[in-house]
């Protein structure tokens, strides 16, 4: 009789585990977006274009993934429909950490019920339907960094020189697409010093497995160099993005934040006490990683990413050792109708609807020129930035600027009264002491309606108001 309840509790479990997994993909052809979704088409669609990021336009992520994207432009017949297939790739990378779970679980032990609730554990985190489907670069890192993971494991298990050379290339590839990446490899690179200390790791195979990370990185700081930006790229990337922490002082943490991450605490603290070898050895570096983590001011929800699958684990091998399946079914149910809920009621609304960028990005032409005031998705409908902080006029641009005196920011205002251009996408933009991480001059925008209705004709009335010039300029 317990074996058939247990059975059950598997099958519901498993159920909602798919629905979860069909929802998050339904959400890539959804017609709405964030500005990340753009920020980083764009960047791949400059550098189509032939333009250089940190030369010719602002940006402080590592550039692994707009080169993923960049091709892409070959393909599609308007750079808006880079769209959909830029979002088709992450959630392929985003289907390859399910692989990579199996695999880590198999090697320490689990089986398929314990892969089974490790991803349930996974998919019932909100933040996993509400970013990974976009275009950003979380979700490859994860990925990398998953498959690095199992093959390190693996390694230590058979001491195949070939293994770990394969982890350390998939955490230097991680690395690449996001820094964030560090608040694991660095746990990581301790590790290993604690190995080659107790003479559990060759130092010969650790110099081996790193020739061709190393001769990477040597090879595009020569690039970086080469062109004039090598100083420029440490600045833009570590320098600046230090100032994220430093300002923000708040943690953007939700209530489900603080269950999965003080659950996950508590079990590897159980753990480090219960287990012993290569397990024990994990969860130190899954607890160095928890330090760093959670001592560290997160400004936005989404860097919980990199957090939710390594959790995930340690919570999948506690929930199998729970005796009875209607407490298993207690633990989840909530989680996974919550999820459901924030799926349905969902609002991640852009500013103009993908329909209506494309049929304005036809109308313009190459030598248009549109003033966006820093709106990222309005970069795909012209070959070029249309100033170096082409992406948005907030906190990181000002930083950038303060920091570095290296450009202003543009007074878009002033040029469209003297230039008029063809084109301008016109949103709110708020006090600066209500939403200090937005703009720093509250003026911006502040376009006079009786110029704006006697030069251009409106287009799109809804934030943000497109507007086209008139044929006729008095």
């Amino acid at each position: 009789m317990k074996q058939s309840k247990l059975k059950f509790t598997d099958l519901v479990i498993l159920i909602f585990t798919l629905v979860l997994l069909g929802l998050q993909g339904c959400r890539i052809f959804e017609g709405s977006f964030k500005s990340d979704d753009w920020e980083h088409l764009a960047s791949a669609w400059f550098i189509f274009n032939g333009y250089v990021p940190y030369l010719d336009y602002f940006q402080h992520h590592n550039p692994a993934w707009w080169y993923v994207l960049s091709p892409v432009f070959f393909f599609v017949k308007n750079p808006i429909d880079s769209f959909y297939v830029g979002r088709i790739i992450s959630f392929l990378f985003f289907l390859g950490y399910f692989p990579c779970l199996w695999g880590i679980i198999k090697r320490l032990g689990g089986n398929g019920k314990i892969f089974l609730y490790t991803v349930a554990v996974y998919l019932s985190y909100p933040m996993s339907h509400m970013a990974y489907f976009q275009n950003r670069p979380d979700t490859p890192m994860i990925f990398f960094l998953l498959l690095g993971a199992y093959y390190w494991i693996k390694f230590y298990q058979e001491k195949r020189l070939k293994d770990i050379f394969i982890c350390y290339l998939s955490f230097f590839i991680s690395f690449a697409f996001l820094q964030k990446a560090v608040w694991i490899l660095g746990p990581f690179g301790l590790y290993q010093v604690y190995l080659l200390y107790k003479k559990e790791l060759r130092l010969k195979d650790v110099l081996i497995a790193s020739v061709i990370p190393v001769l990477s990185m040597i090879c595009y700081a020569v690039y970086l160099y080469t062109n004039g930006m090598l100083l420029r790229y440490w600045e833009l990337n570590y320098i600046l993005n230090a100032h994220f922490f430093r300002d923000y002082r708040m943690y953007t943490i939700a209530i489900y934040d603080w269950i999965y991450g003080g659950l996950a605490v508590a079990l590897v603290a159980y753990g480090l006490v219960k287990y012993y070898g290569l397990k024990r050895q994990l969860l130190c570096v899954l607890a160095g990683f928890m330090v760093i983590f959670l001592s560290v001011p997160k400004p936005y929800d989404y860097y919980w990413f990199i957090w939710t699958p390594f959790v995930s684990v340690v919570i999948g091998f506690w929930v199998s050792r729970i005796k009875y399946g209607f407490l298993k079914l207690e633990f989840f149910i909530p989680a996974f109708l919550t999820c459901i809920l924030i799926f349905v009621r969902a609002n991640m609304g852009g500013y103009i609807s993908l329909d209506n960028m494309k049929q304005l990005s036809q109308k313009i032409t190459k030598n248009d020129e549109m003033i966006t005031y820093g709106i990222p998705e309005g970069a795909l409908f012209q070959n070029k930035p249309e100033h170096y902080y082409y992406m948005n006029l907030s906190r990181a641009a000002i930083w950038d600027r303060d920091l570095f005196h290296r450009y202003d920011l543009p007074d878009w205002d002033s040029y469209i009264y003297q230039n008029k251009p063809k084109f301008i996408i016109q949103k709110t933009i708020f006090n600066m002491k209500e939403k200090p991480d937005w703009v720093e001059n509250e003026k911006l925008m502040g376009l006079d309606n009786v110029f704006l209705e006697k030069y251009y004709r409106l287009l799109y009335d809804k934030e943000p108001r497109i507007w086209e010039r008139k044929e006729l300029i008095q």
